[in-house]
């Protein structure tokens, strides 16, 4: 018979190409793996398009980042991503890091989606990073059904803030 699509997955990346960093790298790596296992995967970027965004590269409203104007990172929540998302029919929302967790976790709570996010660390220094950021991301974090951690010290902080030590596993 034809080829079922067996979960269709939106990944919300803080930031994407041009621009090249972890998550950027990962996802150019792990989309085309999990489309070749039946899987659909979309990914929510920020806005503007670029020249290689692909057809299942979806841009969604963004912000001049404060301190990289040349950066754009995504806003917490707009109409329009939340029109995209109802449109993939996505079963997972693939969060990378604090500025899309919040939109993750929002969108698990008000569409039919499962959050998930990878967490890849907390490295900023700033003070507002340390104190604001990071701890409100940790809280949220840990009422995501599942929260991958790529290292065992990534772990041992969600589950300091109530993530459940089974459903964080570690890559």
């Amino acid at each position: 018979p034809g080829s079922a699509v067996l979960v269709i997955i939106g990944s919300f990346p803080a930031t994407h190409l041009p621009h090249i960093h972890g998550s950027v790298t990962s996802l150019r790596l792990f989309a085309p793996a999990l489309e070749r296992q039946a899987h659909a995967v979309y990914i929510f970027a920020p806005t503007p398009r670029h020249a290689v965004d692909g057809p299942h590269v979806l841009r969604i409203p963004s912000l001049p980042f404060a301190f990289q104007p040349e950066m754009r990172v995504a806003a917490i929540y707009s109409a329009q991503a939340h029109r995209l998302v109802r449109r993939a029919n996505l079963d997972i929302v693939h969060s990378h890091d604090y500025k899309t967790n919040l939109l993750a976790y929002l969108l698990g709570k008000f569409e039919a989606v499962v959050p998930l996010s990878t967490v890849h660390g907390w490295t900023g220094h700033s003070p507002r990073e340390r104190y604001l950021y990071y701890p409100l991301d940790q809280r949220i974090l840990a009422r995501f059904p599942w929260v991958v951690a790529v290292s065992g010290e990534f772990k041992s902080v969600l589950v300091k803030r109530a993530a459940r030590a089974d459903r964080a596993p570690v890559l």
